[in-house]
């Protein structure tokens, strides 16, 4: 079994610096990896100036709550302050917090409106813990769906539980990660199948440090799940040029390195292959959804496919010859949030690759050529129908 886990470990070891040290895209590759690290270097740094100050913040709330609670006497608070602070937990704890009205005098408070039947208890209680409130009289609406009623439309379920909220503070973070990474040295310290629980726990609990999502979506499921990217460039061509080349996704292995080959299967379905993390090929199909004439072109991919993407691609002429590009995608790699910091490392993520390849297709229309693949492109080779702008 060791010889086994050593000759996986330098093949491995062999497989990446083969990727890093390729003649053709090694430069490149190393290059987006070093470029990644020192990305990474400066969010670590972001991110402990935001802690340092959310737990100084902290720390004097926690300071000031002790100082009233051992007040012997406590302060009256202004109605208008109360109001305020009541309408803060409202927006907490239920769906459509505009639906509720609140009035405030001398400490009672007065709820009206409409809430959801299964938010009403919640909100009460939530608005009888609010320091300074002495009673509280309800004359809510309830309803279990929001049927016909005008102020129950729309909105998002709150569910209450802060522990697993879609973001954790800095702090949350950082005590979640410190938690995780102690139950995870205690349970690989430890022996037998028991150890298995404390390791898995430990090692869900920094995951979700680390990524600040919910685990679901970090694995990528859920339908919120997924990395979103969004890139904007101003090219000196006509729209009509772009929108021809958007169009046909048959255009994109021409200019873009990453995508092997676009092949289409039917009217508006095409199967793609790119070149996944470490150089391993990866394909799925995809169906273009929607074309308005130079305006925008909008694809989606299949049910099943390896990489699930949807996108679109907007063309907004801006004068003078200039043509407004702005591209909007979601992607879900294998692994979620994870399989996306692999490859962020390695320098195959879309949205570092962006950056590189709409610098490409800005050469392409501007200068009439390019460089793909190792090789010399010229705009003549892609199905455009109109000349590019000189």
């Amino acid at each position: 079994m060791n010889r086994l886990r050593s000759a996986m470990t330098l093949a491995g070891l062999g497989a990446f610096a083969m990727y890093m040290l390729d003649p053709d895209r090694g430069k490149q590759r190393r290059a987006r990896m070093k470029d990644a690290w020192v990305h990474t270097g400066c969010e670590a740094r972001k991110f402990r100036a935001r802690f340092q100050r959310d737990a100084a913040n902290r720390i004097a709330g926690t300071i000031a709550e002790t100082e009233k609670m051992l007040q012997w006497e406590r302060e009256e608070v202004p109605d208008a302050v109360l109001e305020q602070r009541v309408r803060s937990r409202v927006g907490r704890n239920v769906s459509h917090a505009r639906a509720v009205r609140v009035k405030c005098k001398d400490g009672a408070v007065e709820l009206s409106g409409w809430v959801m039947t299964q938010e009403l208890e919640g909100l009460l209680e939530a608005v009888r813990s609010v320091e300074g409130v002495k009673e509280v009289s309800a004359a809510l609406h309830a309803a279990n769906e929001p049927g016909n009623i005008s102020a129950l439309q729309g909105g998002r379920a709150k569910d209450g539980a802060r522990l697993w909220r879609t973001r954790w503070s800095p702090t949350a973070r950082v005590m979640a990660g410190a938690s995780g990474l102690a139950l995870m040295a205690y349970g690989l310290a430890k022996r037998g199948a028991m150890s298995r629980v404390p390791t898995t726990v430990g090692a869900l609990l920094m995951a979700r440090s680390l990524g600040n999502r919910p685990v679901a979506e970090m694995a990528g499921v859920g339908s919120d799940a997924g990395i979103h990217i969004e890139k904007t460039m101003r090219i000196l061509v006509p729209a009509e040029d772009l929108y021809a080349f958007w169009a046909d996704p048959e255009n994109y292995p021409k200019v873009f390195s990453h995508i092997r080959s676009v092949q289409r299967e039917g009217e508006n379905s095409y199967r793609w292959e790119i070149d996944g993390p470490a150089g391993v090929p990866m394909s799925w199909t995809a169906a273009i959804v929607r074309r308005e004439p130079n305006k925008l072109v909008e694809w989606r991919s299949e049910e099943g496919a390896s990489i699930e993407n949807r996108g679109v691609i907007h063309i907004e002429p801006e004068g003078n010859g200039y043509t407004r590009v702005h591209l909007q995608m979601t992607y879900n790699p294998p692994a979620g949030v994870v399989g996306h910091a692999v490859a962020m490392m390695l320098g195959q993520d879309p949205r570092s690759m962006m950056e590189t390849e709409f610098v490409r297709l800005k050469s392409i229309f501007e200068e009439g050529r390019t460089r793909s693949h190792g090789q010399e492109v010229a705009v003549s080779e892609l199905n455009v129908k109109h000349s590019a702008a000189s």
